[in-house]
């Protein structure tokens, strides 16, 4: 299979950022960071209170129609890497606002199948690597769990969609580059797959 769209999912402090922009250099690709995040910070300046779990559904709307709008770009350019996507904004939709979710779910499900030699490889760590790692506001005994709950979620709403999932990276304690070379190590593994039809008749670790 021929990867050109690389996205990583994770929970908060996962490295998704850090790994994305590395590898981003490493490949030569594009990196889209986490539209969510970006606009977080923004809706901070406005309102300190707005953390990222309380429900906010024009924030959510707003996130999901820039992320398309963003893939609609993306289209025309060639291979990327791409921080959270389709399957980590809607996880975040669906701990805030699940109607929401459930009306945008269809249409970004389809977009993601669609996308073309489209790799999602999850970032994993502990809770207690969450507890150090946590910048994000709100109340810590809440955000922690709920974090990475939401982090877990989108990995499974992308093996629910039949997405191209790698087995997992671990990012606790280890240097960028170790855990670089074990993302490099699944895109190369899947790269080396027969190329599917379509993206329908995959499912999770197709050959690994």
């Amino acid at each position: 299979m021929n990867v050109q769209t690389v996205v990583l999912v994770g929970p908060h402090g996962s490295g998704k950022t850090t790994l994305g922009q590395e590898l981003s250099r490493v490949l030569g690709w594009p990196f889209d960071d986490e539209i969510g995040k970006r606009m977080r910070r923004e809706a901070l300046v406005q309102d300190p209170t707005a953390h990222a779990a309380r429900p906010q559904p024009d924030f959510d709307r707003r996130v999901m129609e820039a992320e398309v709008a963003r893939d609609r770009v993306r289209r025309k350019g060639g291979p990327r890497v791409v921080e959270t996507w389709h399957p980590g904004n809607l996880a975040y939709c669906e701990a805030r606002d699940p109607r929401l979710a459930e009306a945008w779910r269809p249409r970004l499900r389809t977009l993601s199948r669609r996308a073309p030699g489209l790799l999602v490889i999850p970032l994993h760590i502990d809770l207690e690597t969450v507890q150090r790692r946590l910048q994000e506001a709100g109340p810590p005994d809440m955000m922690v769990p709920w974090l990475w709950q939401v982090a877990m979620r989108a990995e499974a709403i992308a093996r629910q969609w039949g997405l191209m999932v790698s087995d997992p990276v671990s990012t606790m304690d280890r240097p960028v580059a170790a855990s670089l070379a074990d993302v490099l190590e699944r895109i190369d593994a899947f790269q080396a797959c027969p190329r599917p039809e379509d993206n329908r008749t995959w499912r999770t670790t197709p050959c690994l």
